[in-house]
């Protein structure tokens, strides 16, 4: 087992990071659906909870890219007057530093920022010291999990991400971890629209009877993924000593770029949108016609 080439990932990522920055401009629905999500489970927009006036929460956004989801954070709580401690950590230096440049922007207008930012993979030990262990309410581990190849690796990332989680206090909402994932389906309908004559090279016909068995794709010297099905899912969340509140397919009917004419209409047609999609989100029917899928994953606790 040779493990995931980081360098290569971290390579692609640092050549394409303006195109990654505005990706999920382009894709406000997945966008929107995970925000939406988040937001749910850690109870950021119920005023009556009665941490209201004093809450404070703590998020790890590992593989957080350009931080487009921890700036959207800091903003959500910063209007429902939540402190907001959120750290930024990704692979790829030049996403960190295109976080940095918003950072920086930020804090020349007065406006919400994050805690830290930094380089660092998931599979770092080290990547928070061990005294900020289970004291995060949240940890977002949305970009990862697909990018490790090995078994082990994604065992291992996930297991730190829940390390880091709380435990669960009375009367607050639960620590909560949330992982993307790929479907083996998302591969193959991207490679109908862009090169379906592919599958008739013998070569090719060959990797992708692979592809299908055990969802790895590698080409050497290039980023790889492994991409899997929901009972992976939950069977790999469970062996890292987590649960599975629920698998969401926020990239999902609208995947594909189906959702780009929702660019720069009102934000009322997207609310509109999201609130039809939160339900079909859920849906079995929609995992597998989604690109993405969002599991939100709680901590087991082993009572002594």
């Amino acid at each position: 087992m040779s493990g995931t080439d980081f360098l290569a990932t971290a390579a692609q990522y640092d050549a394409n990071d303006e195109h990654e920055a505005d990706r999920l401009r382009l894709h406000p629905m997945e966008r929107a659906l995970t925000l939406d999500a988040i937001v749910q489970h850690l109870e950021i927009s119920v005023p009556e909870h009665p941490e209201s006036q004093s809450r404070c929460l703590k998020i790890a956004d590992i593989g957080g890219a350009t931080g487009v989801y921890a700036f959207a954070l800091a903003d959500i709580c910063a209007t429902q007057r939540i402190q907001a401690d959120i750290h930024l950590r990704d692979l790829a230096p030049k996403l960190v530093a295109l976080a940095q440049i918003e950072q920086d922007r930020r804090i020349k207008s007065a406006s919400p920022t994050l805690a830290s930012l930094a380089v660092g993979s998931a599979l770092n030990a080290d990547l928070f010291p061990a005294t900020e262990h289970c004291t995060f309410n949240a940890v977002l581990l949305l970009g990862p999990l697909y990018h490790l190849i090995e078994h082990y690796e994604r065992i291992t990332a996930l297991k730190y991400a829940i390390s880091l989680l709380r435990s669960s206090r009375p009367g607050a909402p639960n620590a909560v971890l949330f992982a993307a994932f790929i479907p083996r389906t998302a591969h193959l309908r991207d490679l109908a629209t862009r090169d379906p004559t592919r599958l008739v090279r013998p070569s090719d016909a060959k990797f992708y009877a692979q592809y299908l068995q055990d969802g790895r794709y590698v080409k050497p010297g290039r980023s790889s993924y492994h991409v899997g099905s929901p009972e992976e899912v939950h069977e790999l969340v469970q062996a890292a000593g987590g649960r599975v509140v629920e698998l969401i397919g926020v990239e999902g009917i609208l995947g594909g770029g189906m959702d780009r004419e929702l660019v720069g209409l009102d934000e009322s047609v997207v609310k509109s949108w999201l609130n039809v999609m939160k339900g079909v989100a859920r849906q079995s029917w929609n995992l597998g016609a989604a690109d993405h899928w969002v599991a939100v994953i709680e901590k087991v606790t082993v009572e002594s």
